[in-house]
């Protein structure tokens, strides 16, 4: 198996880890604004994983 595989399955293992982290605590803060710059973080992350660049 090529090692770019590898690298990029690696990646986006780490990217969902990341992104569960962060959608679980978007849940459990109650700040709005808090909600509102965890989405800006969230948004970019999900189009990534889809592999949307």
């Amino acid at each position: 198996m090529p090692t770019y595989y590898v690298i990029m399955g690696l990646y986006s293992i780490l990217l969902v880890y990341i992104l569960f982290i962060l959608i679980w605590n978007l849940f459990d803060c109650e700040d709005f604004w808090e909600q509102v710059v965890a989405t800006f973080v969230i948004v970019p992350l999900l189009l990534r994983l889809v592999l949307i660049k």
